[in-house]
C-alpha cells in the first residue's frame, strides 16, 4: 500500500492509503521546487488579466495584504516581503507601513516570521 506524507504542524504523519479508493492530487515532482525571488518578480511585472501593481496602485492609496498566519507552512513571508519592499521602492516610499493581526493577538516572535521584516521594524 502507497504512503503519502501529511502535513501536521511542524511535522508530518504517515498515511497509508488505497489506489484504488483515493487519488493523490498535488503538483508534481517538477513544480516541487520554491519559487526564487526572481520568479516571483517576474510574476509580479507580468500579472495575469491586470495591469502592473504600479499602474494599479499610487502613494494616496491604503493597501491591505492579508497573509495565512506563521502557523501554516507557505511562502507568505518570502512574498509578502518581495511585495512590500516593490511597494516601497516604487509606488509610496515616504507612507508609513504597520502590521495588523486580526486574528489573535500575537508576539513578534509569531508574527516576524511571516511579515517582512520592513514593517516589523517601522513599527
Amino acid at each position: 500500500m502507497p504512503t503519502i506524507e501529511l502535513g501536521y504542524g511542524r511535522s508530518s504523519i504517515s498515511f497509508d492509503y488505497d489506489i484504488a479508493r483515493f487519488d493523490v492530487l498535488g503538483p508534481g515532482e517538477e513544480a516541487s521546487h520554491p519559487l526564487s525571488d526572481v520568479e516571483i518578480g517576474a510574476a509580479l511585472d507580468a500579472p495575469i488579466d491586470s495591469r502592473p501593481l504600479e499602474e494599479v496602485v499610487t502613494a494616496d492609496d491604503s493597501v491591505l495584504i492579508v497573509v495565512s498566519d506563521a502557523t501554516r507552512a507557505t511562502g507568505s513571508a518570502q512574498i509578502v516581503n518581495l511585495l512590500v519592499r516593490r511597494l516601497r521602492e516604487y509606488i509610496a516610499p515616504s507612507v508609513p507601513a504597520k502590521n495588523q493581526n486580526c486574528s489573535r493577538p500575537s508576539s513578534r516572535n509569531v508574527f516576524a516570521p511571516s511579515i517582512t521584516t520592513l514593517i516589523i521594524r517601522r513599527n
